[in-house]
């Protein structure tokens, strides 16, 4: 049997030690990203994302409602009194819901010390588009829910439901926007 007259080069050059290839390092140069301190908790992660000191509410925002689900209320409420006025009135709520502030510009549901509801009344009745930007909402969303009453979205932009209150039951005018970052005792709730 007859060997070919490359397979001594090739057994001398891998014997050495050395990469075969010159230039190519011996370690590693992709390694797997180390996991987020936020990617194992998304419902808490804008909360400990930003800190609410050098938060700057944009000019065009009425309330900044979609900043505020899901925060600490004790870190925020600095800004939350800014955006929603002086406190007018606490009410606790039933077990395991918290507590209700109602302020000048809309009420917020606090448990354990998170933020996980928002009502706005807005200034004046506006369509959905733009009372969802007002409000600090991506404009454009897919299909609604339309009642009487109100039109709803369920699980839309990390929110559990938004909930857009009609005018009149035939027009397009809503006059407040009432947004649940998730909803306490509901199965698989965020607490």
């Amino acid at each position: 049997m007859r060997l070919p007259a490359a397979l001594p080069c090739l057994l001398v050059a891998c014997a050495c030690g050395e990469p075969v290839l010159q230039g190519v390092p011996e370690q590693r140069l992709l390694t797997a990203p180390a996991p987020a301190a936020d990617a194992a908790d998304p419902v808490d992660a804008p909360a400990r994302s930003a800190n609410p000191e050098l938060y700057q509410k944009p000019d065009h925002i009425y309330v900044d409602a979609n900043w505020m689900g899901g925060r600490s209320f004790r870190e925020a409420r600095g800004i939350v009194q800014q955006q929603l006025g002086s406190l007018q009135a606490t009410q606790p709520l039933a077990a395991g819901k918290g507590d209700e502030l109602r302020f000048e510009r809309g009420t917020l549901r606090v448990v354990d010390d998170r933020i996980y509801y928002v009502i706005v009344p807005l200034p004046e009745p506006s369509r959905r588009d733009l009372a969802l930007a007002d409000l600090g909402f991506q404009p454009v969303v897919g299909e609604w829910l339309a009642t009487h009453r109100a039109y709803r979205l369920n699980h839309e932009r990390g929110y559990r439901r938004l909930r857009l209150l009609r005018l009149d039951a035939d027009g397009e005018f809503v006059t407040a926007v009432e947004a649940w970052k998730w909803i306490p005792g509901e199965h698989g709730a965020r607490r």
